[in-house]
């Protein structure tokens, strides 16, 4: 059993058996963390870089044997052979003193090797797991827990080690390829807005990646975006031709003229969209739309009209759900709709006043059909980037 000291070491005391017994975690993704019986040891509490970063390299090479010449190379390549062996010898004292743990590194002669008595759960081999079962249709509980997993690249504080860059490298980009099919399930369960929260994380991270722009364009068009999928893939295509002077693929290029072709028809007829109908979500994903859809206007100057119609002051025949169910019929199948509290909010995507007002006539025409007496009231605003 351990426990941390005053100086803020691990150290023994009498062996008691507990559930945790030898159980140490470690958190190496965006972060350095040790857990030993939820007592946590952070990079601040280390006397010594190189001891730390020494335990770094015998975490990641746990299973096997790793003789003194390798260490003193990786750690001290520019001195002589005795003066490494002294150096590596003070810096594993050093590095169990800080650990608090004394047979936490075996001495075997001529090489050092980590105790594998002490059970070690890492996060970066946790996630490994995951992507492991990426091709055996992972349910998105835990592709979600896998990006939750990756906080940052592994051991963010060793950016100039060979022996760290392949591994982290390696995570990395199954991190962006987590990205890529959780989007992709969701986009295919029609669960379209996050979907697109998650894409937009995976090109905040690689903004070349061409299949986070594809399916990106694939979800705005769904979602009665046509146009800016268009323009999706405008900018993608200036970005790669003046960054690294290559052309799009084929797949992107398909998709981007498969929505060209529909974005001619949607121009001709706005009325026609308006029979598509909203898309219904419950108030927290609406706010993550309101939120996407703000910053969205901020950069491109373009609009959009947040409305909201209460009915609460409003005896009806029939139930709030009906109604809400009814009227999302009236919007456009970019629009976006949430009931709550008999307050129906809409966000009217791309809409100016003039546009509204076409809404707000096709509302109270149902309004009187349905003849609901005391009208709603109706608050309605126009978001610009300006």
């Amino acid at each position: 059993m351990f426990i941390l000291s005053l100086k803020g070491g691990f150290i023994m005391k009498k062996h008691v058996p507990t559930k945790y017994d030898d159980l140490i975690k470690i958190y190496g993704l965006g972060r350095f963390l040790i857990k030993c019986n939820n007592i946590e040891k952070t990079v601040d509490e280390w006397t010594s870089e190189k001891a730390l970063k020494m335990f770094k390299y015998f975490i990641l090479n746990r299973n096997k044997e790793i003789y003194n010449e390798e260490l003193i190379e990786v750690f001290w390549p520019e001195i002589d052979p005795e003066t490494g062996k002294k150096r590596l010898y003070n810096t594993i004292y050093l590095l169990r003193k800080n650990i608090g743990i004394k047979d936490i590194v075996l001495n075997k002669t001529s090489s050092y090797k980590f105790n594998n008595k002490y059970s070690c759960w890492t996060d970066w081999e946790q996630f490994n797991k995951i992507y492991s079962d990426l091709n055996n249709n992972l349910n998105l509980n835990k592709l979600k827990k896998a990006l939750d997993l990756y906080r940052g690249d592994l051991f963010p504080g060793l950016r100039y080690e060979d022996w760290v860059e392949d591994i982290r490298t390696n995570l990395k980009e199954k991190y962006l390829e987590i990205i890529y099919q959780l989007s992709k399930r969701l986009y295919e369960k029609g669960v379209f807005i996050e979907a697109l929260i998650y894409l937009k994380k995976g090109i905040s991270e690689e903004i070349y990646r061409e299949d986070y722009y594809d399916l990106a364009m694939k979800i705005l068009a769904e979602t009665g975006r046509a146009h800016e999928a268009l323009t999706v893939f405008e900018k993608y295509l200036k970005l790669i031709k003046n960054d690294l002077d290559i052309e799009p693929g084929i797949d992107i290029v398909n998709t981007y003229r498969k929505i060209k072709n529909c974005e001619l028809i949607q121009k001709q007829n706005f009325k026609e969209d308006l029979e598509k109908g909203a898309l219904r979500c419950d108030r927290n994903v609406f706010n993550k739309i309101f939120e996407l859809e703000n910053r969205q206007v901020k950069r491109t100057n373009k609009n959009f009209t947040y409305l909201e119609i209460d009915f609460s002051s409003v005896n009806m025949d029939n139930t709030f759900d009906m109604i809400c169910e009814e009227i999302g019929e009236l919007f456009r199948s970019g629009d976006v709709i949430c009931c709550h509290n008999k307050i129906i909010y809409v966000l009217l995507h791309n809409m100016n006043v003039e546009k509204t007002n076409y809404i707000l006539n096709r509302i109270f025409e149902f309004i009187k059909q349905k003849d609901i007496k005391k009208k709603p009231k109706f608050d309605f605003k126009e978001i610009t980037g300006e």
